[in-house]
C-alpha cells in the first residue's frame, strides 16, 4: 500500500498536501495538433474518425485538416483568433476544429438550432469574428463576419501542400473558449489553453487511451465533455466514432456502441439513469464507462456495477473551468446505493483543496469550498477582468510562481480514505443534464418575456432522471401569457436544457421579513398540470389512454390532456426516451423521432396503426382486496398441465433449475429470511396445482411463517462429475461439481426449493428449482432482485422494504379469462392459419420418421463461439437493421437447410408472454411461443436471408397475444415446433434486476430437464463477450455424434457469416449434411 493509500482519522489537514502529489510527465510544451500529427507519423493508415459509413484515415484528416487551415490563414486567422464553428456533430466539425487549431486560432462550437439573438450574444462575448459553417445564416451576415463555407469536405481528395507553413504553437496559447452561465443571462467565455487538454489526456490513470481504443462522441459538440471524446481519441492514436442522432435516443445510441465496437463512452449521470433503467444491455460490450456532469446516482452505479463486471466505469468531476475533469474516482468497490459517490482523488497535474473560509487547509472530514490547481486550470474570462480575478485566484501551493486555483463554489471534504466527496454548491448554481445553470440567469431571462412581471427558478429533486427546473412566473394584470410563449422566448437566451421544465403561474413571489424571495415558500409542483397552451381535452380511444397513462408514469403528472405537448408538460430528450421505452412494452413501438413530431398523445396514438396495440392490450383491473385462494390456470399453465397429462413420462422435463455463483459467503438465517419475504410477495412460489372433478386449479398457499427450508450442502473436496446428459450449471467449469438437480413433481408444496453449496476454495453456489407451471425465464432476475432487496432490509435497517406488489399472478389469469377477445383471438388464428398454409414436416433423412406421440428423451451438447464472433455479430445486426437473436435464428435456418434440403422452413421462438407492464415485476408463467416460418429460396445472401427472417419475426409477434397451444391445436399442426431457437441474454431473463453484492449475474446458469419435446432446441447464451450455445436434442431421433456436428456446423456458420454477410447460403454452408 502506498502513502497515499493509507487512511486516516478525521482531522490532520496535512494529508491534503499529501493527496495532492500529482506532477506526472506528460507533453506540458506540446500542442494538440503536434501530438495529432506524431500519431499520425506512427501510424497513418490507421483509422482517426467515423461517420456512418466514411471511415477517415489519420493521413487523409491530416492532409485535409492542413487545406482548411491554410484557408483560414488566407482568410487573416491569426494566433488565438476565435474562430465560431457552426455545424451539427459530424466529422467534418472535427476536421474544422482541428484545422482552426493548425492555423493557429481557438474554435468556439455554435449550435446550429439555436436562435440569431442567442447566437449573436455567444459570438460577442468570446469575440468571434470568423465563422466556419455548413450552414446560410443571416445572422452571420448581420454581424460582419467573415464566414468561411465548408461544403463536401471529403468529397475530393486535399490537395498537395502548397509549401507555405502553418505556423508553430505554443502549450500556452488559446485551444477553444467554452460558454458557461454567466451573470445577468450573458455567457461568460471560458478560455482553455492547449497544456490543459494535453494534460487531460496524457500521464493520467483514470482513463485507459492509445491506439487501441474507440471512443463515442456524442456530447453536444458545445459542451466540454466533447473535448476527451474527440481529443482522447485523436491525440492517443485511437478512433473517434462521431454518434450523428441524439444521444437520449437510446435505440441509435445502441447501434452506434455495439456496431462501431465502442469501448469508452461517457455519458451525462441523467443519461447514464436512463440507459441502466431501459435499455443497459447496449453499454455490456464497454472496456470504459465514464459518467458526470452532475450528481451521479448512487442506486443507478450499483446497478451498473451488477451489470457491466467486466467495465471499468469512473465518476468524473469538473467544472469547465478546469478542462473536463478535475477529479475522478474509478469504482473498484461495491457502492453503497444509501450513501453518495466519492468523485475521487485529483487527476495527475491537478490539486483540489478543501479550504476554510480564510484560506486554510479544512481537516479531513471538514467541509469547505474546493479549489482546484494546476495545469487544467483555465487562462480565465474573456472580456471580464474582474470577474477572473474573483474566480481564479493565487495558489500559494503551487510548484511555479504564476500558480493559479479556480474557485469552484463547490463544498466538498475529504474522506479518510483519502477521496473527495461533494457536498453540493455553497450558492443556487445547479447542474441540469450536465449544464451549469444559475436560476437567477434564467429568472432575467423570464423577466424579458412579454407579460412577465417577476419571475423565480428552483431545481427541484423529484426524478430519477435528475432535477427539473420549475418556474414561478407573476403575470401583469389583465395579459394572458402562455406557457409555450414563455418558453419560445427564452429560446434566444437559454439553452434547451436550461428552459425551464414547468411553468407554475402565481399571484406574487413570497418574500422574507427582510424583503428578499422565500425560496422555501414558493409552492412544491406537486403532480398537478401545469400551465400548458392547450385546453384540457380527455382522452377518447383505448390508444389515447393508454399513452396518456405511461405519459403519468413518465412525467409525475396526475391529469395530463389528449393535446397537451409532452415538451411543455416538462419532459426532455431523456424522458422522451424513458416514454417511448414504456410504451413499447405496453404494445406501441414507435421510433425516436415520433415523440418530437408528435408530441401530444392523439399524435402518438395516430401513429399506433388505428389503435391496434390498445386492442391487444387491454387495461388491467386493479387488484382486488382478498379473495379466494384458488383460481383457474393461464392459457401457458394448461399447456403445460396438458402436456404432462398426455405424457406423463415427459412430467420431468419441466423442472427449471437456476444456478449462480456468490460473491461471499452468506448466512444461511438470513437467506432463510430472505427467502421467506419473497415467497410472501409472490404468490406463485407459494403456489400448488389441484386436480378435481372440474379440472386442473392453482391453489395459492397461505402466508409462510417459515419458507420451504434451505438445503445447505456442504461439499467435500472431490464430488463425483456430473452425468454427461446433465443441464449445464454455472459450477462445472470450477473443479468441484454440485449435484444434478431432481425434477420437481406436480404433488409437491409449493412447487418451489433453494440449496446453497458450499464449495472447498470456491465461491458457494445458490440453486432455485422451481416448477415451469408457476416460473419462467423472465422470473429468474425478478427473484433475484427480490431476494437481494430483502437480504439488503434484513441486514441493513435503513434499507425500507419491498411493500406488497400492486399486481398478482391471479390477477393476470383473470385479466387473461377477458381477453384477448374472441375477435381477436379470430383475427390471430386466421393470420397463423395463412402464415402457416401448406408447410409440411423437414425430415432429415428416410430412416427420421417423425412420430408425435414418440415420449424421445433428450441429451444435449454445448459448444461456445470463438472469440470475436459474438462483437462481429453485434456488429452485423446494428448494420443491417436487426438484432442479434434474428442473426442468429437465421444462421440456424441456413444449417436446417443445408442438413434438410428444405428451403421452406419453421422453428419456433420464445417470448416472455408479458404484453402488459403491469406483469412486469411479477413471477409466474407468462410464458408462449411464435413459430417463425421463412422461405431460404433463391439462392439468397445471409444479408438478405436476415431481412426475410426479420419480416417473419415482426410478424408473429404482432400476433403473439394467442398461446402457441392453441394455435397448433386450432390449425391441426401438432409437432410444428421440432426446431426452436431462444437467445437468453440479461433483458429476457432480467438479469438486469439481479443486483447484489453477493449474486455474481455473469455465472447465472438457467435449465429445464433433460427430457425434451422436439428434435433440436438450440439456445444461445450471450455472456457479452463469447456466445454459449446448448444443443438439446432427441436421442430417438439424432445419435450423439451426429448433434456435435450439427453444432459444430452451427458455430462454423457463425463465425463465416460474421465475416463475409454478403455470401450466398450455398458458399456458407459447403460440406454440411448428415453423414
Amino acid at each position: 500500500m502506498s502513502q497515499e493509500d493509507i487512511p486516516v482519522i478525521y482531522g490532520s489537514a496535512s494529508h491534503q498536501l499529501l493527496w495532492n502529489r500529482t506532477a506526472r510527465t506528460y507533453p506540458s510544451n506540446s500542442s494538440i495538433p503536434a501530438q495529432f500529427q506524431a500519431r499520425t507519423r506512427e501510424r497513418p493508415n490507421a483509422l482517426a474518425l467515423v461517420d456512418g459509413t466514411r471511415r477517415t484515415t489519420y493521413a487523409d484528416l491530416d492532409s485535409h485538416s492542413d487545406e482548411l487551415a491554410q484557408r483560414l490563414r488566407d482568410e487573416g486567422v491569426h494566433k488565438e483568433d476565435v474562430v465560431a464553428v457552426c455545424m451539427p456533430r459530424s466529422d467534418t466539425l472535427v476536421l474544422c476544429e482541428l484545422a482552426v487549431l493548425k492555423a493557429g486560432g481557438a474554435y468556439l462550437v455554435l449550435d446550429p438550432a439555436d436562435s440569431a439573438a442567442r447566437i449573436r450574444r455567444q459570438m460577442t462575448s468570446a469575440g468571434a469574428t470568423v465563422v466556419v459553417t455548413t450552414l446560410h445564416r443571416p445572422i452571420f451576415r448581420a454581424l460582419r463576419s467573415t464566414t468561411v463555407f465548408v461544403k463536401d469536405a471529403w468529397s475530393s481528395p486535399a490537395s498537395s501542400p502548397t509549401g507555405r507553413a502553418l505556423p508553430q504553437l505554443d502549450a500556452r496559447q488559446l485551444a477553444y473558449v467554452s460558454l458557461t452561465s454567466g451573470s445577468q443571462g450573458e455567457p461568460k467565455a471560458v478560455m482553455v489553453e492547449h497544456r490543459s487538454v494535453l494534460r487531460l489526456l496524457f500521464g493520467v490513470e483514470y482513463v485507459e487511451l492509445g491506439p487501441d481504443r474507440v471512443l463515442l462522441h456524442a456530447a453536444a459538440p458545445q459542451f466540454d465533455a466533447s473535448t476527451f471524446e474527440v481529443w482522447g481519441a485523436l491525440v492517443r492514436g485511437g478512433t473517434c466514432v462521431v454518434h450523428r442522432g441524439r444521444a437520449a435516443d437510446l435505440q441509435s445510441l445502441a447501434a452506434a456502441i455495439i456496431g462501431q465496437a465502442v469501448d469508452t463512452l461517457w455519458l451525462t449521470s441523467s443519461l447514464f439513469n436512463v440507459v441502466i433503467d431501459e435499455q443497459p444491455h447496449m453499454l455490456q460490450g464497454l472496456r470504459q464507462l465514464l459518467i458526470g456532469g452532475e450528481v451521479v446516482s448512487p442506486r443507478h452505479v450499483y446497478l451498473a456495477q451488477s451489470m457491466l463486471p467486466h467495465t471499468r466505469i469512473v465518476n468524473g468531476y469538473g467544472p469547465t473551468e478546469t478542462t473536463t475533469f478535475a477529479c475522478c474516482h474509478t469504482l473498484t468497490q461495491r457502492v453503497d446505493p444509501s450513501r453518495s459517490v466519492p468523485i475521487g482523488r485529483p487527476i495527475s497535474n491537478t490539486t483540489a483543496y478543501v479550504l476554510r473560509a480564510d484560506g486554510s487547509l479544512a481537516d479531513v472530514g471538514e467541509p469547505g469550498e474546493l479549489f482546484i490547481g494546476g495545469d487544467g486550470v483555465a487562462r480565465g474570462y474573456r472580456g471580464h477582468p474582474e470577474l477572473t480575478a474573483r474566480s481564479f485566484v493565487s495558489d500559494p501551493r503551487a510548484e511555479r510562481r504564476d500558480g493559479v486555483m479556480y474557485a469552484s463554489g463547490d463544498l466538498a471534504r475529504w474522506l479518510p480514505e483519502g477521496l473527495l466527496e461533494f457536498l453540493g454548491r455553497r450558492d443556487s448554481q445547479v447542474k441540469i443534464r450536465g449544464h451549469r445553470a444559475e436560476p437567477a440567469d434564467i429568472e432575467v431571462a423570464l423577466r424579458q418575456v412579454a407579460g412577465v412581471r417577476d419571475a423565480a427558478v428552483l431545481a427541484v429533486h423529484d426524478r430519477p432522471m435528475g432535477p427539473r427546473l420549475v418556474a414561478y412566473v407573476v403575470v401583469e394584470k389583465g395579459r394572458r401569457v402562455a406557457a409555450d410563449d414563455v418558453r419560445s422566448a427564452v429560446r434566444d437566451w437559454l439553452p434547451d436544457a436550461l428552459i425551464p421544465a414547468t411553468l407554475i403561474k402565481v399571484e406574487a413571489l413570497p418574500l422574507t421579513l427582510s424583503g428578499k424571495l422565500d425560496r422555501s415558500a414558493l409552492p412544491h409542483p406537486g403532480r398537478e398540470r401545469p400551465s400548458v397552451s392547450a385546453e384540457f381535452e380527455q382522452p377518447g380511444t383505448p390508444t389515447e389512454r393508454l399513452v396518456i397513462a405511461e405519459m403519468v408514469a413518465t412525467l409525475g403528472i396526475d391529469s395530463i390532456g389528449v393535446m397537451d405537448d409532452f415538451f411543455e408538460l416538462g419532459g426532455d430528450s431523456l424522458m422522451a426516451a424513458a416514454l417511448l421505452a414504456r410504451l413499447s412494452r405496453g404494445g406501441i413501438d414507435l421510433d425516436a423521432r415520433a415523440i418530437f413530431d408528435h408530441p401530444t398523445a392523439r399524435g402518438l396514438a395516430a401513429l399506433a396503426a388505428g389503435g391496434e396495440p390498445s386492442r391487444r392490450n387491454a387495461p388491467v383491473p386493479r387488484r382486488s382486496g382478498g379473495g379466494l385462494e384458488s383460481h383457474r390456470l393461464s392459457p401457458a399453465q394448461q399447456s403445460i398441465l396438458g402436456a404432462i397429462v398426455a405424457h406423463p413420462e415427459s412430467a420431468t422435463a419441466f423442472t427449471i433449475s437456476t444456478e449462480v455463483e456468490l460473491r461471499e459467503a452468506i448466512d444461511p438465517g438470513v437467506l432463510d429470511q430472505a427467502f421467506r419475504v419473497v415467497q410472501n410477495r409472490q404468490e406463485a412460489l407459494r403456489t400448488v396445482m389441484e386436480r378435481g372433478r372440474s379440472g386442473w386449479r392453482a391453489r395459492v398457499l397461505p402466508s409462510l411463517s417459515r419458507p420451504v427450508p434451505i438445503d445447505v450442502v456442504n461439499l467435500p473436496d472431490i464430488w463425483p462429475a456430473s452425468a454427461p446428459s446433465a443441464a449445464p450449471a454455472a459450477s462445472t467449469d470450477n473443479g468441484v461439481h454440485i449435484p444434478d438437480p431432481l425434477p420437481i413433481g406436480l404433488d409437491e408444496r409449493p412447487l418451489f426449493r433453494a440449496s446453497l453449496f458450499n464449495r472447498p476454495d470456491q465461491r458457494p453456489v445458490l440453486r432455485i428449482d422451481a416448477h415451469h407451471v408457476v416460473f419462467d425465464g423472465w422470473s429468474v432476475g425478478l427473484l433475484l432482485s427480490e431476494l437481494a432487496r430483502a437480504e439488503s432490509a434484513i441486514t441493513r435497517p435503513m434499507t425500507t422494504p419491498d411493500g406488497p406488489p400492486p399486481f398478482r399472478y391471479r390477477d393476470y389469469v383473470r385479466w387473461r379469462q377477458a381477453w384477448p377477445t374472441q375477435t381477436i383471438v379470430d383475427e390471430e388464428l386466421t393470420f397463423w392459419q395463412q402464415h402457416l398454409a401448406g408447410f409440411r414436416q423437414v425430415r432429415f433423412g428416410p430412416d427420421l420418421v417423425y412420430d408425435p406421440r414418440s415420449p424421445r428423451d433428450g441429451a444435449m451438447v454445448v459448444a461456445m463461439s470463438p472469440p470475436g464472433t459474438a462483437a462481429a455479430l453485434r456488429h452485423l445486426a446494428a448494420r443491417s437493421g436487426t438484432t442479434l437473436f434474428v442473426v442468429m435464428a437465421a444462421a440456424y435456418l441456413a444449417v436446417l437447410r443445408a442438413y434438410s434440403g428444405r428451403e421452406d422452413l419453421l422453428i419456433s421462438a420464445p417470448v416472455s408472454g408479458r404484453t402488459r407492464p403491469e406483469f412486469d415485476d411479477v413471477i409466474g408463467c407468462f410464458y408462449n411461443s411464435v413459430f417463425l416460418r421463412t422461405n431460404l429460396s433463391g439462392e439468397p445472401s445471409f444479408i438478405q436471408l436476415l431481412g426475410r427472417v426479420r419480416e417473419s419475426t415482426l410478424a408473429a409477434l404482432a400476433h403473439q397475444h394467442t398461446h402457441i397451444s392453441q394455435v397448433a391445436a386450432a390449425i391441426g399442426i401438432d409437432g410444428a415446433d421440432r426446431f426452436k431457437f431462444a437467445l437468453q441474454d440479461r433483458g429476457s431473463l432480467q438479469l438486469t434486476r439481479a443486483m447484489s453484492p453477493w449474486i455474481d449475474a455473469d455465472s447465472i446458469r438457467v435449465h429445464s430437464g433433460a427430457a425434451t419435446t422436439r428434435d433440436l432446441h438450440l439456445q444461445a447464451w450471450d455472456l457479452g463477450g463469447r456466445l454459449r450455445l446448448v444443443m438439446r436434442y432427441s436421442q430417438e431421433r439424432f445419435e450423439p455424434p451426429t448433434a456435435a456436428r450439427i453444432l459444430g456446423h452451427y458455430v462454423d456458420f457463425l463465425r463465416l457469416a460474421a465475416g463475409s454477410p454478403g455470401s450466398r447460403l450455398e458458399a456458407l454452408t459447403t460440406g454440411m449434411a448428415l453423414a
